[in-house]
């Protein structure tokens, strides 16, 4: 079943250390799914969050 980017950014368990990450640089605005897609603090942690889960990784693409 796919995820939805709300499951995915708020409440997939799969990536709770990941978000606890991403809300503690954050703070409690993090909650608000707007703030982490619509400031430019938000989505910089949201690229950090990205690339902790890896969720996006090509895995055709050399390791780095």
């Amino acid at each position: 079943m796919p995820s939805s980017i709300r499951h995915y950014i708020q409440y997939c368990p799969a990536y709770a250390n990941e978000r606890w990450q991403m809300r503690t640089r954050l703070g409690p605005r993090s909650e608000k799914l707007s703030t982490v897609l619509y400031t430019d603090r938000g989505l910089s942690e949201l690229a950090r969050y990205n690339a902790r889960t890896g969720r996006f990784r090509n895995p055709n693409s050399a390791s780095r």
